[in-house]
């Protein structure tokens, strides 16, 4: 069953999702569907109908930090979209693609 995941709970490398830095502080998440999804296809929200990516904010300042979450449909995206754009140019600016550190649960795609 569900159980909320605690601050401690150790977090792992997730096989869907990357976790972009470098990005230019004025880029829109039109532009990085479009990017990013040449390499497979984003997940979509169920409930919002949106793309499952995600611009960070500064907290305090409310400023874009450059920093994203994309989430694929499938862990073979998410490898080839490592292997492409990390280190590459994006708008400009060198952009660095790692897989985002996740909690256990969100780690995978659920099982339908």
């Amino acid at each position: 069953g569900f159980r909320k995941s605690r601050p401690e709970d150790q977090r792992i490398s997730s096989e869907v999702q990357i976790f972009v830095e470098g990005l230019p502080a004025h880029c829109k998440v039109t532009e990085l569907v479009e990017f990013f999804s040449s390499v497979g296809e984003i997940k979509v929200d169920r409930e919002s109908r949106q793309p499952r990516v995600w611009l960070y904010t500064d907290k305090g300042t409310g400023q874009p930090k450059g920093e994203a979450t994309i989430t694929y449909r499938d862990p073979a995206s998410q490898t080839l979209a490592l292997r492409t754009f990390h280190e590459q140019m994006y708008q400009g600016r060198v952009i660095k693609v790692t897989p985002s550190m996740v909690k256990p649960h969100m780690a995978t795609i659920p099982a339908l």
